[in-house]
């Protein structure tokens, strides 16, 4: 899996000679040697190769060379209109979005820039593998689409969507 589910502003850490908080001995003494951090600073993703994707971050993402990303206004007589992020812009977080690219696998970096204006957009996303819900439709980003211009819908037939992944869902 790729992404994350929580986005931390802060870290605390507490390096301490005893284990009863704000105690110690006399004459204590502590030497801290290699800490070291390491996080992401964004995610990879495998492109499948009719050249579409989705995708759904909890932080703002800067659209890679090479690559759209689209966030869908309407769903009408079973089409979905599309409107462009291009690359290096930024898509918000907590957004759904669809991926167009021919490259094989594109990494998404976190972005501080203003995120591009996406109201209107009907897909949604889950950054955690969660159950449909009763009463509603869920159409996912097909396995058909066969090429880089056509990207299609289909009706999920499976009970549990996966994370990091758009989807339209509708009332039945």
């Amino acid at each position: 899996k790729y992404g994350t589910s929580n986005n931390p502003q802060y870290i605390l850490i507490n390096i301490a000679t005893n284990t009863v908080p704000g105690e110690g001995s006399e004459d204590d003494e502590l030497y801290v040697d290699d800490i070291e951090m390491i996080y992401n600073t964004g995610i990879d993703l495998p492109m499948p190769s009719c050249g579409w994707s989705s995708l759904y971050l909890d932080f703002n993402a800067k659209v890679p060379s090479g690559a759209t990303a689209y966030y869908a206004t309407k769903m009408e007589a079973g089409y979905v209109t599309l409107e462009a992020i291009p690359a290096g812009k930024s898509i918000p977080a907590n957004t759904a979005v669809l991926i167009s690219s021919s490259q094989s696998s594109l990494t998404f970096e976190q972005s501080d820039a203003s995120p591009a204006d996406v109201r209107g957009n009907i897909l949604s996303g889950t950054l955690t593998d969660e159950y449909k819900e009763n009463g509603y439709d869920y159409f996912v980003l097909s396995g058909d689409s066969t090429t880089s211009q056509t990207p299609s819908f289909a009706k999920y037939q499976g009970s549990r969507l996966s994370a990091n992944r758009a989807y339209i869902m509708v009332r039945q």
